[in-house]
């Protein structure tokens, strides 16, 4: 585990680009933190995929306006359902928005890397 600090100048974007930029790379971003805003879930998948995700992605899973999983294939820019794609777990990256950071089941590979984002109002529990 390690923690950054964002500087008092972050905006979404940047987030977005370290998570991209992240060696060895990460598997999923988790926002309890609500950092990630002003962008639907799956413009947050789309720019990912566009700005740079590592290529041992095939996709990016994130829960639609209608809590369904879904996924956003890289190969064709095609959104299925996750239970319908066949992408292994090892090959994609999840999209956890603050409302679905809590009791939604999506599986991971077991060696897995999260980032987790933290807010200054938060409580733990």
């Amino acid at each position: 585990m390690s923690s950054r600090l964002l500087d008092t100048n972050w905006n979404v974007s940047n987030i977005l680009d370290g998570i991209i930029k992240s060696d060895p790379p990460f598997h999923c971003l988790i926002d309890t933190g609500a950092l990630v805003t002003g962008m639907s879930n799956y413009e947050v998948a789309k720019y990912l995929i566009t700005h740079g995700l590592p290529t041992s992605f095939d996709g990016v899973v994130y829960l639609d306006n209608k809590d369904r999983k879904m996924i956003l294939l890289r190969n064709g820019m095609n959104v299925v359902r996750l239970d319908q794609a066949g992408c292994p777990p090892d090959r994609r990256f999840s999209f956890y928005d603050q409302i679905h950071t809590t009791g939604m089941d999506i599986h991971q590979c077991i060696y897995a890397r999260a980032a987790l984002t933290l807010g200054k109002d938060m409580t733990f529990r």
